[in-house]
């Protein structure tokens, strides 16, 4: 018997656990039963989970400790539909979801999604995680440095399971003829070469870390472009400090497209400046395209990339080895091919699609069944 899984989540707009939620709604329909309650009404990719006939409850809920009809609304879902486990993804999220076990007498299993390193709590949110995780089942999380961080405490070891997110290989691959018609779209020449990103424009992903090394490059090397891919509170902020530094010429800032694989296709060395980081898929993606990748040695970004073998690491903040990492591919395009063709085969045989969706299937079937 399928498992029956209702999923809590905040919102469904573009991010990292809510583009995992769209794949497993997309491809284990006939696998687990899944429902999914959105706290808030921001919802962006509900077309995409309404093309997958997503089964969705819109009960908004600011403060689950008050709010206390809101949360039996939750409750009499769980119940009519015979939720078998409850997963979830943040602080409010957790504390309905303990809620509901209580009012259930402890007939459903609480599964807690942590997808980074907690960066964004709070020394009060910390301590409150700390205490919720001990009343749930199992504690889930995308890689061993997020894992690292809840054994400092947060939970115990046998109730932590890791499962690393996974591309579409298929999806994102090398496309010569994709590639060329978008460049000419957004006139990029031939002879350009195109350093891109993909990340939200928040704090975390350290944009202006990345124009200042950008306009430092752009002294040192001709025909330089930068793409910057994606959306957010700091957009327009990151596209006035291009235009006060003189780079409008150099930058493409695109907004949120769907096809991230073809604006990847156009770039010829992915960055990647976040601060901090759980474990990004935005890597795994572009080492599937065969990009040569520099990327800051943080949280999971360790795990994915073997420095100086399929990729390059630089340690957080150092603008001078940041810079040295880009020159070498930037000087070096012919040297980067081993590097990129051992990246390729490493998403390949670790990090598809098919076997993230098995763990999760495995992970919520074996949990049913106790």
């Amino acid at each position: 018997m399928n498992p029956t899984i209702l999923f809590i989540i905040n919102n469904l707009d573009r991010g990292g656990y809510e583009m995992r939620l769209l794949d497993l709604v997309r491809y284990c329909r006939n696998k687990m039963d899944i429902h999914i309650c959105v706290t808030t009404s921001h919802a962006t990719l509900l077309a995409e989970f309404e093309k997958c006939n997503a089964n969705i409850l819109f009960v908004p809920v600011n403060k689950a400790y008050l709010e206390y009809g809101q949360v039996f609304k939750i409750y009499d879902y769980a119940r009519k539909n015979n939720i078998k486990i409850v997963s979830t993804y943040d602080l409010k999220g957790l504390i309905i979801a303990l809620f509901v076990k209580l009012l259930l007498f402890g007939k459903i299993r609480v599964v807690h999604n942590t997808v980074d390193l907690l960066h964004s709590y709070k020394f009060r949110h910390k301590i409150l995680l700390k205490c919720l995780l001990t009343f749930v089942d199992k504690s889930l999380c995308n890689s061993s440095s997020t894992k690292a961080v809840l054994m400092q405490g947060f939970a115990d070891e046998n109730k932590i399971h890791v499962i690393n997110n996974g591309v579409d290989v298929d999806n994102f691959k090398r496309n010569d003829m994709r590639k060329q018609t978008l460049r000419n779209k957004l006139a990029i020449n031939d002879n350009d070469t195109v350093i891109g990103t993909v990340a939200n424009f928040r704090e975390e992903k350290n944009y202006p870390f990345l124009l200042d090394a950008f306009e430092k490059i752009v002294n040192r090397r001709e025909n330089l472009k930068l793409v910057c891919v994606g959306e957010g509170k700091l957009f327009e902020t990151t596209k006035a400090m291009a235009r006060e530094r003189n780079l409008d010429g150099n930058i493409i800032f695109t907004g949120y497209v769907q096809n991230v694989h073809d604006y990847m296709g156009i770039m010829d060395i992915f960055v990647l400046c976040s601060k901090k980081e759980g474990f990004p898929n935005v890597l795994i993606q572009a080492m599937s395209m065969e990009l040569p990748v520099v990327a800051t040695n943080v949280g999971g970004c360790a795990e994915i990339v073997d420095t100086g073998v399929d990729g390059y690491l630089y340690e957080s903040g150092n603008t001078d080895e940041f810079i040295e990492k880009l020159l070498k591919l930037i000087d070096g395009k012919d040297a980067s091919v081993e590097m990129t063709s051992k990246a390729r085969s490493k998403i390949t045989s670790h990090y598809t699609l098919p076997v993230m969706i098995d763990n999760y299937v495995g992970f919520y079937s074996g949990l049913c069944c106790r």
